[in-house]
């Protein structure tokens, strides 16, 4: 880190995961414009931050970390757990030009995404983080501030309420 500015390594770790960090707001807020600025913010967090980063974790690991306590925050200001639901719904089934990533969903997976976005923040976190990224269960404990043993708890819980969740919708779905 001595050798290369905070700027030249911010504008690294942009160009390596500004799309996964992209994603990650996208499934977490459900707009495109929303997730745009909390991207921005993310790497605005980094630049200021980069140089307390002391290799713990992975840098993905600590991006994620930022990333997730930024979503956090925007969710806990807007106090939007309902407003989510509705944005993802809305993002699914507008005829509106919508980011990639929704545009090529099949039926299934829309449905999935709704199932998901009923989901409260910690399950469907933990599920992204686990089950979409395939990060391990420490990494994933690293990025939520918890223990391992939470993590798993969570996982196996969100897991359940998401089959429920489909069941109840009629999804027939394959064993999770």
């Amino acid at each position: 880190m001595d050798q290369i500015s905070a700027s030249e390594k911010t504008q690294y770790l942009y160009h390596q995961y500004c799309d996964d960090l992209y994603r990650f707001f996208i499934f977490m807020v459900g707009s495109s414009e929303v997730a745009e600025d909390l991207l921005q913010e993310t790497f605005l967090n980094v630049y200021t931050s980069i140089r307390s980063f002391e290799g713990r974790a992975t840098e993905k690991t600590w991006l994620f970390r930022i990333a997730r306590n930024i979503a956090v925050d925007w969710i806990r200001k807007k106090r939007s757990f309902r407003w989510i639901v509705e944005a993802l719904t809305a993002t699914i089934k507008s005829s509106e030009p919508q980011p990639l990533h929704f545009i090529e969903l099949n039926e299934s997976e829309a449905e999935l995404y709704r199932a998901l976005a009923k989901l409260s923040d910690k399950y469907r976190t933990v599920i992204y983080l686990r089950k979409i990224k395939e990060f391990s269960i420490a990494e994933t404990a690293a990025i939520m501030q918890c223990t391992e043993g939470r993590v798993k708890t969570d996982l196996y819980r969100g897991l359940q309420k998401l089959k429920d969740l489909l069941e109840e919708e009629g999804y027939i779905h394959e064993p999770l």
